[in-house]
């Protein structure tokens, strides 16, 4: 059977033309060492090595690729005029190893990046579930709680026991709302040891952080909701609310425009036609999504629907690469050349 690589060898030159597009917009969370836990789904690929990221950055760099701002993506797509491929760097949530570990990287290289704010993290009002999830598999002891009439029970002694545990309270905990989240953090978290408050104080920017990033114009601020709620699950009074009120919060805060927005679980069950007539609406000049793909000179028209690269998909440059050259996103779209739905 002929492997993918043969494929991408024989395709990437008939692919590159239609789906590599203009441009990139790379999506990371953190740039910290991995952490050793018993791993819940999609934590450890938010965490990507500060010496993987630096090499990311030097091979970005070699071969050509040309490091713009938000704004500057923002003009591209306006003027249609853009003199080379461009790299974006975004960084979601607000984490403080963006502040002590990848900026002092971006900024010895003047690479301009942005970080899309969870106003619950600055404000230390978030709940971090997914590593609160980390440290609770890693107790290795039994855990039970009930909630809305059932009776949950779970041996974390062994790992069926915590392979069980971190799916089904992954599965409670990304779709709960705000007030069910903080039932069930008392329930599970809370009331096992664990305590949110300090976990979200050790691993959140705070806002003294922030100013002093948001006074280098290498580096762009941007809203990111309140609590990072899935906002198709909310009203539409309360997804606006999330939507504006972060970034009203971030402009009070740090005396600036907040121009810029990405949505929390961006895919396409997440974030639709509504919310991204909320976030136009909300006057924001571009949003981004977790939609997997490049950018073309269509997305003009859906500047508040741009699709990104998740970097938990790629380790380094040559992982990315094809990603880059248009195979992995034409693949995993169907081969629909712009996503905006």
């Amino acid at each position: 059977m002929m492997g993918s690589n043969f494929l991408e060898n024989i395709f990437t030159p008939f692919i590159q033309p239609i789906y590599r597009g203009i441009g990139h917009i790379l999506m990371f969370h953190r740039v910290c060492d991995r952490t050793v836990h018993e791993r819940v789904a999609g934590a450890a690929d938010i965490e990507y090595p500060p010496e993987a990221f630096l090499n990311l950055l030097l091979d970005l760099q070699q071969n050509g690729y040309n490091f713009v701002s938000l704004n500057e993506v923002y003009d591209i797509l306006l003027s249609g005029k853009n003199s080379s491929e461009f790299i974006s760097i975004t960084f979601d949530d607000g984490y403080a190893d963006n502040y002590t570990t990848a900026y002092p990287i971006l900024k010895e290289r003047g690479i301009p990046f942005a970080i899309y704010i969870t106003t619950a993290f600055p404000d230390h009002a978030a709940i971090p579930w997914w590593s609160l999830l980390e440290d609770l598999l890693d107790m290795h002891g039994k855990i039970n709680f009930d909630y809305r009439a059932q009776f949950y029970e779970y041996d974390l002694a062994n790992s069926e026991g915590r392979q069980k545990a971190g799916l089904l309270i992954r599965n409670l905990m990304k779709s709960a709302s705000q007030d069910d989240l903080k039932t069930l953090t008392k329930l599970i978290f809370s009331d096992h040891g664990l305590d949110p408050e300090r976990k979200i104080q050790e691993l959140a920017l705070n806002w003294d952080q922030l100013k002093k990033l948001s006074m280098d114009p290498q580096v762009t601020i941007a809203a990111h909701t309140i609590n990072h709620l899935l906002l198709n699950n909310l009203n539409i009074e309360t997804a606006r609310e999330e939507i504006n009120g972060a970034q009203a919060r971030l402009q009070e805060k740090l005396k600036l425009e907040i121009n810029h927005f990405a949505y929390p679980f961006g895919g396409r069950a997440a974030a639709g036609l509504r919310e991204f007539q909320l976030v136009k609406e909300a006057g924001f000049k571009t949003a981004t999504t977790t939609r997997q793909a490049n950018i073309f000179p269509e997305h003009k028209a859906h500047m508040e629907s741009l699709p990104r690269l998740d970097m938990g998909m790629y380790p380094d440059f040559s992982s990315l690469k094809p990603a880059l050259d248009g195979w992995i996103p034409a693949r995993m779209n169907r081969f629909k050349r712009v996503v905006t739905e």
